[in-house]
């Protein structure tokens, strides 16, 4: 229950004592709200905007981490049906942004992966992402310029980050995006001997040069 307390001047007559009329509630915070407008679904970045942490959305401009998605279900908004569970994210390592999301589908003996088009993802949510309907998920190879996308999963988890002079800054854990679905940072884990970095640093994704298959290269840090 919420507590308020008052002073009344008549009571407290002490002309040394600093009163207020109505105090904050006791045990309470002021709530924040994120300023900003919300865009409308068919403006950019409406869609990747709409990612949401463990309870709530995201402030305006925040990055959201990729481990949020994965596992996660995908459902049609049509017909409430699940098409499969986000497997991987897959990154254009040219526009440095996200360009697919991997879907495992079907049971044990007849298990296939299919690839849905960011463009195509309405929600993100706590829960599930959603999609309009259930026939977006389509082959990889049907996608064009598929063939350069990297998988976060294995091309960019665990994978070192290195400086142009050679230096080994640490190992990515995680990577963020922001709401327009652009790289944001990547984050480092536990550094070792080898590394400038003692973990939990964030690497700004502008500075990156390139993403191979052995290592990712930063021009600094």
């Amino acid at each position: 229950m919420t507590v308020y307390t008052y002073d009344d001047p008549q009571e407290n007559p002490d002309p040394t004592r600093d009163t207020q009329p109505i105090r904050e509630p006791v045990g309470e915070r002021p709530v924040q709200v994120a300023a900003g407008p919300v865009p409308s679904p068919g403006e950019p970045g409406a869609r990747l905007s709409q990612f949401e942490g463990p309870s709530q959305a995201p402030a305006a401009g925040s990055a959201q981490p990729m481990r949020q998605i994965l596992g996660k279900p995908i459902i049609s908004i049509l017909n409430g049906q699940k098409l499969g569970a986000v497997q991987d994210v897959l990154i254009d390592p040219q526009e440095l942004r996200v360009a697919a999301l991997l879907l495992s589908r079907g049971g044990i003996f007849n298990r296939e992966v299919a690839a849905i088009p960011v463009r195509d993802i309405q929600a993100w949510g706590v829960h599930a992402v959603m999609v309009d309907r259930p026939d977006v998920a389509v082959p990889r190879e049907e996608l064009p310029g598929s063939e350069r996308w990297v998988s976060t999963s294995s091309q960019i988890y665990g994978r070192p980050l290195l400086s142009m002079d050679g230096t080994k800054i640490g190992e990515v854990e995680d990577v963020e995006i922001d709401a327009s679905g652009r790289l944001a940072s990547y984050n480092l884990g536990e550094g070792d001997e080898r590394s400038a970095s003692r973990g939990g640093q964030k690497i700004p994704a502008r500075y990156t040069r390139s993403i191979g298959r052995d290592v990712i290269i930063v021009d600094r840090a």
